[in-house]
């Protein structure tokens, strides 16, 4: 059986479109929503197994690939959230 590799995936919370200028677009309120993302890498957990099992990693910090989103400041939400990694 044959697996298709994914380069990223975006989920909607709010959902959003692009307007006619190339915009992303709130559709609850139809305004302009803005890039947002993390910053820095990913750290562990001090649990990061399993809750009550603390373990030290000889790494603690990881680069995951990109999380970015778009934010409506009018309805204070992240309409979306997207994860794209590196190819394996």
């Amino acid at each position: 059986m044959a697996t298709k590799k994914i380069d990223g995936v975006t989920v909607s919370f709010n959902s959003e479109h692009q307007d006619d200028d190339g915009y992303s677009r709130c559709n609850t309120c139809g305004e302009k929503t803005i890039l947002v993302f993390p910053c820095g890498e990913w750290i562990a957990d001090d649990e990061p197994y399993k809750n009550g099992e603390q373990m030290e990693l000889e790494e603690s910090e990881f680069d995951v690939g990109e999380v970015t989103g778009h934010f409506c400041q009018t309805c204070n939400i992240l309409v979306s959230l997207s994860y794209n990694f590196p190819r394996r």
